[in-house]
């Protein structure tokens, strides 16, 4: 069976978050089920963007953003109360989308639990349309209008 590989960048990364492994979070198998995992990549995101100024995914800046797609690439367990550290970082942008790296690892020992790649496509909730970034947006996230 041939693997998911997706190449983390080779810089530091754009943020950091550590997030907990709640009970909630537990599959039958007692590790942190896979679509659970997906939420933290969200969460860890959103975190990110609340940073510098956005309420949330619908609005970035006065646009909203669409998830386009997702790969993940399993690497080990995590478990509840392990902290989990996820490194982001921002990368292949164009005028209207960018991707999102991951680095998930237990931040204790720095296990390395997953990685992952979302591509966010600039949404317009309204026309439920592909749309650009507007100006506004900051260069912190290297993103061109």
């Amino acid at each position: 069976m041939s693997r998911v590989k997706i190449a983390i960048p080779e810089r530091d990364p754009d943020f950091r978050v550590r997030i907990p492994v709640r009970i909630s979070d537990l599959n039958y198998g007692k590790h942190l089920a896979n679509d659970r995992l997906v939420a933290v990549l969200h969460e860890a995101r959103v975190q990110h963007f609340v940073q510098h100024g956005c309420k949330d995914d619908l609005d970035f800046f006065g646009i909203g953003l669409i998830q386009a797609d997702l790969a993940v690439a399993f690497r080990s367990e995590a478990f509840f109360n392990e902290m989990l550290e996820v490194a982001l970082f921002i990368e292949d942008h164009t005028p209207k989308s960018f991707a999102v790296y991951y680095e998930i690892r237990e931040a204790e020992n720095g296990r390395l639990v997953a990685t992952a790649r979302t591509g966010m496509v600039a949404f317009d909730y309204g026309t439920r349309a592909v749309a650009s970034f507007p100006e506004t947006v900051p260069a912190l996230f290297r993103l061109t209008p």
